[in-house]
């Protein structure tokens, strides 16, 4: 019996040579040390991680070795995610408000819509954190990656989270799309609700407490951060991408840099802004481009963007921008301004000196016949 355990790694000591050392005296007990130091080579030699086995009065006493090194391979786990977690492209909101008792805000389900890098077709991308989302561009079949990673927002920071892209760039967040979860600071408790506007305050309850919640956006804000390298490996979603009527030429919305044309468009030339429609949380220059590129019924605008500086801000029909100070649409002028404003001398202000400009010339003989050539045949 002695061999077989032996054999299976298992030392006998005797109980009586185990109440001998205790009772001996430091000086006494080097060659217990030595056996000891003996024992501690035998577990450096084992393959699993596994001191040898030893049984005490029939008891086995089992040390592992390998616990010990896990905690070290997670630690370098999390400062490799933690290293990671700032790239791609960031996504701030700006002017964020989180008043009454609202603590923490949480972004559960993204709405995007991305320009392909190509032919600067834009595409709305709908997708949950951390899913691989692969695009295929209609215009020009460009592959495009997108994948979200959600941050959690509160009063010291306004990110929602980060957008690791591949072949396209982020032009706009329809917030009304979005999926948030609001941190109730009363009950510590989280409830979800969907669609934000820009410009506008919401107000709710918590759904466990029933304290008042308040949440407001005013614009957002894309910042290129360090390139993130994106590994396409297991599943990966593809989003059905629907072909539109017209593929509209409309670059990425950048604050301090004009809109193409200033914001104008066919249908109205004189009107140097983009309008943000409630409906669909969309910017297009009129409601006639609104009509013809989407499938729903307009709702009167509520939010605009300046044609000169890119600035969001409230609708006005005849303000200036608050921030460049342009107007924003071309105000009726009774003046020439050289040749820009009024051209019709009857309703042209008496204080401009065009208006009576040419009145008292004198034509030529020659130049009345080229004009009225028919009172010459007739004659």
């Amino acid at each position: 019996m002695a061999l077989v355990a032996k054999a299976a790694g298992f030392e006998f000591i005797p109980s009586e040579q185990l109440v001998a050392q205790q009772t001996s005296s430091q000086d006494e007990s080097v060659g217990t040390d030595e056996d000891v130091d003996e024992a501690e080579d035998k577990e450096d030699k084992t393959d699993v991680g596994l001191q040898p086995n030893r049984i005490v009065d029939g008891k086995a006493m089992i040390e592992d070795l390998s616990v010990d090194r896990e905690p070290t391979a997670k630690k370098g786990n999390s400062d490799k995610k933690q290293k990671n977690e700032h790239t791609g492209t960031e996504i701030r909101l700006r002017g964020l408000e989180l008043t009454e008792n609202t603590a923490t805000l949480t972004c559960t389900k993204l709405s995007l819509t991305v320009r392909c890098l190509r032919c600067k077709t834009k595409t709305d991308v709908t997708t949950p954190p951390n899913r691989m989302n692969s695009v295929t561009c209609e215009r020009c079949q460009n592959q495009q990656i997108v994948k979200y990673r959600s941050s959690i927002t509160h009063q010291y920071s306004s990110t929602v989270g980060y957008v690791d892209i591949d072949g396209c760039t982020p032009f706009d967040l329809v917030s009304i799309a979005c999926e948030f979860k609001a941190g109730c600071m009363n009950c510590s408790k989280e409830m979800n609700f969907k669609g934000i506007h820009f410009g506008q305050t919401k107000d709710m309850w918590c759904h466990h407490c029933h304290k008042k919640l308040r949440i407001g956006i005013e614009a957002v804000r894309f910042i290129k951060l360090e390139p993130s390298s994106i590994e396409v490996s297991g599943k990966v979603h593809v989003v059905e991408t629907k072909k539109s009527k017209k593929v509209p030429k409309d670059p990425a919305i950048q604050e301090g840099k004009p809109l193409p044309e200033h914001g104008s468009c066919k249908h109205y030339k004189k009107s140097f802004r983009w309008l943000r429609f409630p409906c669909c949380g969309k910017v297009y220059p009129c409601d006639v481009c609104h009509d013809s590129n989407e499938d729903h019924e307009m709702t009167f605008a509520n939010r605009m963007i300046c044609g000169f500086c890119c600035r969001e801000q409230s609708y006005a029909s005849e303000k200036a921008c608050v921030q460049c100070s342009s107007s924003l649409t071309r105000i009726k002028s009774a003046h020439w301004e050289g040749g820009q404003g009024c051209r019709n001398k009857t309703a042209m202000s008496r204080s401009d000196k065009q208006k009576y400009s040419s009145s008292n010339k004198t034509v030529s003989r020659k130049q009345q016949i080229k004009t009225e050539p028919s009172k010459k045949k007739a004659k």
